[in-house]
């Protein structure tokens, strides 16, 4: 694939002086799309995460998005000459980046980045690249690029994003226009916990309550789009994670600045025998078993409790001591406020949250699991931790912060 460069610039006459009437003109970015073989542009680069349901049904990419490249309307004329759209102010089209702030950002490529529109009766998918390489030393395998890439999007309109790679472990959405908005749908298929901060504050989930012990919850949605955000009543920073689709919604609006970081997360199931769901709640599971690991009970998140006598009517369900089935959730609870600058990195040894995980499986493998929760346990099964990129950071964060700076001072709108 080409870099995208000439294929994202955005021309606003916002008063008609250049062109008779205020109007946007919107680069073919779909050119030579599913045509010349030797551009590599077509379908077959869309992430396959994004052709799959979640019922593993394939999605005809030519059915679902059959129109190519940035979102247009019928005002939209193509001008040969230009090689781009020439369209009316009413989808009010503005550039929205996508940038990666992990210490990996200028080794590891996340594109091709599927954009596409989300509700519409005929929707858009767009392919970006992002920009072309910076050399920081005379040798070819020197060579950078830098993860940011920018998307055109359209006010108040529903969006949705896949990568081909691993997403970053932190990524910033800035926005310009102080009442301009967008949906954002984001892939997420790695495990952990999305936390989503609004300059730098940590904003929770729509569908996170409080418990009765304290802990942030996620509730499950009573109808198909309880909880999903809306763009036009919403503020910036509202989200919602699907955990069927795995795809993360967020608002963003505005000169808010949004950011996404990914933490690691322990998953932990297992069953515990003639024991009713009220009889787990009065006991102290989840307090021994963060005594023994040496971490708060807070970091132990109870996500799931059911009995093995499912059949059963509720009151029934409940009074019944045919035993239960447990999931726990373990991570360190988000900061409220977010620090600056590139995500650092570890370059040795293990995280906290890695030698917990550690600590767990050494409990189930030695069998000495019930004796920490005392309590007997019927089955356990854990979920491995996703090992994220590790690079040695040195000058790396400065090199990043300035193509950073070079980069939007070469793109910059209006």
């Amino acid at each position: 694939m080409e870099c995208d460069g000439l294929k994202k610039v955005l021309v606003i006459d916002k008063d008609g002086g250049l062109f008779g009437q205020p109007s946007v003109i919107v680069p073919q970015s779909e050119w030579q799309y599913n045509l010349n073989p030797l551009y590599g542009f077509g379908d077959n680069r869309i992430p396959s995460r994004m052709l799959t349901k979640v019922d593993g049904i394939s999605i005809n990419p030519t059915i679902q998005w059959p129109n190519k490249g940035i979102i247009r309307d019928n005002s939209c004329i193509y001008m040969p000459k230009m090689q781009a759209y020439k369209c009316s102010k009413a989808l009010d089209h503005e550039i929205l980046l996508i940038e990666s702030m992990d210490p990996d950002a200028l080794e590891r490529r996340l594109s091709p980045i599927a954009f596409a529109t989300d509700g519409l009766s005929v929707n858009y998918i767009d392919l970006i690249n992002g920009p072309s390489g910076h050399e920081v030393c005379s040798s070819y395998a020197c060579l950078k690029r830098i993860s940011t890439f920018m998307s055109v999007v359209a006010r108040q309109k529903n969006f949705v994003m896949h990568m081909t790679s691993t997403p970053p472990q932190e990524l910033r959405l800035p926005q310009a226009d102080p009442d301009y908005a967008v949906r954002l749908g984001i892939d997420y298929f790695t495990a952990g916990i999305l936390d989503v901060y609004v300059n730098g504050v940590y904003m929770k989930a729509k569908n996170a309550i409080t418990d009765n012990l304290g802990q942030t919850v996620l509730q499950a949605p009573k109808t198909l789009n309880e909880f999903m955000p809306n763009v036009i009543t919403d503020p910036a920073g509202t989200n919602y994670f699907d955990d069927s689709s795995q795809m993360l919604y967020v608002i963003i609006k505005g000169e808010d600045i949004i950011t996404i970081k990914l933490s690691q997360l322990i998953k932990v199931a297992f069953g515990l025998p003639a024991m009713t769901i009220d009889q787990f709640y009065g006991s102290e599971v989840v307090n021994n078993l963060a005594n023994y690991l040496g971490i708060p009970a807070k970091n132990i998140r109870i996500v799931k409790v059911v009995s093995e006598s499912s059949t059963n009517s509720g009151r029934r369900r409940r009074r019944s001591a045919s035993g239960v089935f447990v999931g726990l959730e373990i991570s360190t609870p988000p900061s409220q406020n977010l620090s600056t600058g590139v995500t650092p990195n570890v370059t040795s040894g293990l995280t906290k949250v890695e030698k917990i995980s550690s600590n767990v499986v050494t409990l189930i493998q030695t069998g000495l699991l019930e004796s920490a929760i005392n309590t007997t346990v019927v089955s356990v099964t854990i979920q491995n931790l996703h090992h994220y990129p590790v690079v040695h950071y040195g000058l790396l964060k400065f090199q990043i912060q300035q193509l950073h700076n070079k980069f939007l001072k070469l793109f910059k709108y209006q």
